[in-house]
């Protein structure tokens, strides 16, 4: 929106989209470093688990999107990226791609969600 609260035209808004580039995740520094090689093991590990959440995390948010989306081409769209995340017969899918790239690193992400499981488990049941 302008100052005065009238809509964009479409190439106000398209600029205004495209001027965000800069606050895309390629560009930070973390991401940077990683792209040059400069992270340590350690980093570089932190760098999967966070990743690995991150990713596990669409798909449960797209699906909540589709529970509450009453237009039927809206939620085909949002179906192909939970699969494009979770994966389908002949596709692993983006979270077993952040699987290899922690076994690379010799980190396993999914034991996050195991410690997670356990702790939960202790603080609830005791």
């Amino acid at each position: 929106m302008t100052t005065n609260n009238t809509p964009w035209t479409k190439e106000e808004f398209e600029a205004a989209l495209r001027g965000m580039e800069k606050y895309y995740h390629i560009h930070h520094p973390y991401h940077t470093l990683m792209n040059e090689g400069k992270l340590t093991k350690k980093q570089l590990q932190g760098w999967v688990a966070n990743r690995f959440y991150y990713q596990t995390s669409i798909p449960i948010k797209d699906a909540n999107i589709l529970a509450n989306c009453p237009d039927r081409e809206t939620r085909a769209k949002w179906t192909q990226r939970i699969l494009d995340h979770d994966g389908h017969e002949g596709d692993v899918g983006g979270i077993e791609g952040v699987v290899a790239t922690g076994h690379r690193c010799r980190f396993n992400p999914r034991r996050i969600i195991i410690a997670t499981a356990r702790f939960t488990r202790r603080a609830f049941c005791g």
